[in-house]
């Protein structure tokens, strides 16, 4: 189901932080191989959710609902498929040389994007927007990486090798700092049900 779907995705991103971190090429190959399914599993649900919404006509808090898991669904596909950008830099930057202030940087990047997800997955499933606000500054966090990230880039020398690797893995940052986003949008998607369906029990109760 999406919910089994969105641990998949996060033990995707989790597989893609280690390979990045340990510069693990054959990890990171197994994550890219492992998009495919996650590609299928939405093609999957994706025709449940047209069948389910054209034949039982569903309405108010069942609709939003629904609307919602469609959302789930294509942000955890757009997630899954970040795992593989950033497993396919490992896999392209393979025995080239690094540089460790932004390999560093990259590291606690991972270690500050994994937890966002993992409470932002945890609120969907149990219908809880309370973390909105603090996913939101968590997030911050990350972008606080990213930009430092290029910084550390720039002031990468002129050497080719290490140029080529540092242009890679600011495209890896920036796949995890998507990570981060989509995580805070499911969670903001939350907020956004709560308030409509706050707004329909006032009409109903009228």
């Amino acid at each position: 189901d999406t919910l089994e779907m969105g641990r998949r995705v996060r033990a995707q991103v989790a597989e893609a932080v280690t390979a990045l971190d340990a510069r693990d090429r054959s990890r990171a190959e197994r994550v890219v191989e492992g998009d495919r399914a996650i590609d299928e599993s939405y093609l999957e649900l994706h025709g449940q959710w047209m069948v389910l919404t054209a034949t039982q006509g569903p309405m108010g808090s069942d609709l939003r609902l629904l609307a919602s898991l469609l959302h789930l669904l294509v942000v955890l596909e757009r997630m899954g498929d970040q795992a593989s950008n950033i497993a396919k830099m490992v896999v392209a930057t393979d025995g080239l040389p690094g540089d460790p202030r932004l390999a560093g940087l990259l590291s606690a990047m991972g270690e500050a994007v994994l937890p966002i997800a993992d409470r932002s997955l945890a609120g969907f499933a149990a219908r809880d927007d309370s973390a909105v606000e603090e996913l939101k500054r968590l997030d911050t966090e990350v972008d606080g990486f990213y930009s430092d990230a290029i910084d550390a880039a720039v002031a990468i020398g002129d050497e080719r090798s290490v140029l080529e690797w540092a242009t890679r893995m600011i495209m890896a940052a920036r796949a995890l700092e998507r990570v981060a986003d989509q995580s805070v949008d499911i969670a903001m998607r939350l907020g956004v049900d709560a308030k409509c369906e706050k707004e329909y029990r006032h009409r109903q109760d009228r």
